[in-house]
């Protein structure tokens, strides 16, 4: 009879799952993997005996558990091609410039979109290159991707103009159209080998840039307040496909901390114990990675309180050499209990005059105006001479990819359910 309830419960989850969509990623519990853009070393999780510099470096995804510490070997590490073969182009990046090379997962969960640079290993200057010259790739990694291995990488699109300066990172619902950050502004691409439009020119020293709730968001720091912080491109609800779209700064978000903030990567979310919703976005939590030194550097946790976005903490990692800042971040909430848990991963900047840094753990109890980070946990440090940058939590197709399911699939969705329950109070029996 026990039984009897789980399962229905799980079947009933199931079924709700498909009628709120996107609503998933506000109950989810730890993901089967992370995975981490690794510059340089081989596909063995090696390092290189020579220091990162400004060439064209070999790029690697490598899959870690979510929170096991000190983690000394990857599972699966995938290889972006480093010469051309067929459609797909070379995707290297630089070895140097720590701005660059931040992968994003899918909108619809279905893989990642990773930048690069048509280039093979120990080609020049590629950061700063001529996309005419040296062309821009948006790659993708889609299918069946696990710890252990799977799925495809497909580099054939790309592009051939814009600013000769730093291609940084890109976002895409499912892989068939893109928009790329670079140091002159948001890039859209929808036409494989086809030029790009400029989107967004505002604050145009942009970085990262992702999708939620359909809104196009993205991370700038160009010096002035104005410049800083996080933006949406065009209109909330409307992934924009124009030339020069409006851009809207987050209120509050120009100035934090001591000196001028450096936004990296971002994750938003709505916290059920928040009220407010801005712009009608349906989001009111905000983490966002600054790399700076200080500790005004880290993970910084900011709120919408109706008229503006609050920073009301910031978890600093004083793991490998003590520096505070991060430059990578994903993140997941789970909504199960009275007080939301939000799970972060994040990469460090790295140690002082070396390329290496580590990919770290932390979780953040909300309330409705602030929370608690826990102390955080390092998972991994980068092989010598080598560098973390993107993370991004494990690929898993939206509930809405599954609205043609049928009682197979509500069966199929009760079992995953279930099975996640029994190892959350198995595995994660901690308090944050």
């Amino acid at each position: 009879m026990v039984q009897l309830r789980v399962w229905c419960r799980a079947l009933a989850v199931a079924a709700g799952v498909l009628l709120v969509g996107q609503g998933l990623l506000q109950a989810q519990t730890l993901p089967s993997y992370v995975i981490v853009e690794r510059i340089g070393g081989d596909s063995n999780y090696g390092g290189s005996v020579t220091a990162a510099s400004s060439v064209a470096t070999a790029v690697f995804l490598d899959t870690f558990n979510p929170n096991t510490a000190l983690q000394t070997l990857p599972g699966f590490s995938y290889s972006m091609p480093t010469v051309a073969s067929g459609a797909n182009q070379a995707s290297t990046d630089s070895g140097s410039a720590t701005s660059n090379g931040y992968l994003t997962r899918l909108a619809d969960g279905t893989g990642y979109a990773i930048t690069g640079y048509n280039a093979t290993v120990g080609t020049a200057g590629v950061a700063g290159s001529n996309p005419a010259t040296i062309n821009r790739v948006m790659g993708t990694l889609t299918g069946t991707i696990s710890y252990t291995g799977g799925g495809s990488i497909n580099t054939s699109t790309g592009f051939n103009d814009g600013v000769s300066n730093n291609f940084r990172s890109i976002a895409s619902v499912d892989g068939t159209a893109f928009w790329g950050s670079t140091a002159g502004g948001i890039r859209y691409q929808n036409t494989p080998g086809s030029v790009t439009s400029t989107i967004a020119t505002t604050a145009v020293n942009t970085r990262n840039v992702r999708i939620f709730n359909n809104t196009l968001f993205y991370a700038a720091s160009s010096g002035t307040a104005a410049n800083n912080g996080i933006f949406v491109a065009g209109t909330v609800g409307v992934l924009p496909t124009t030339a020069s779209v409006t851009t809207t700064q987050l209120p509050g978000l120009g100035t934090s901390g001591t000196g001028t903030p450096s936004a990296y990567s971002f994750y938003l979310f709505n916290n059920p114990l928040n009220a407010n919703d801005y712009s009608g976005t349906g989001l009111n939590t905000l983490y966002i990675a600054d790399d700076r030194t200080s500790t005004s550097g880290g993970i910084q946790r900011w709120m919408y309180d109706g008229i503006n976005w609050t920073l009301t903490g910031t978890f600093n990692y004083t793991g490998n050499s003590n520096l505070n800042g991060a430059r990578g971040l994903t993140a997941t909430i789970d909504t199960s209990g009275a007080s939301p848990v939000v799970n972060l991963w994040a990469t460090g900047i790295g140690t002082t005059g070396a390329i290496q840094n580590d990919l770290f753990f932390v979780t953040d109890t909300l309330t409705g105006v602030g929370g608690a980070f826990d102390a955080g946990l390092t998972l991994a440090t980068s092989p010598t001479n080598t560098f973390f940058r993107g993370v991004e939590i494990a690929a898993v197709p939206e509930p809405s990819t599954y609205a043609l399911m049928g009682v197979t699939g509500l069966v199929t969705a009760g079992t995953w359910y279930y099975r996640r329950q029994r190892e959350a109070k198995s595995r994660f029996a901690r308090v944050a």
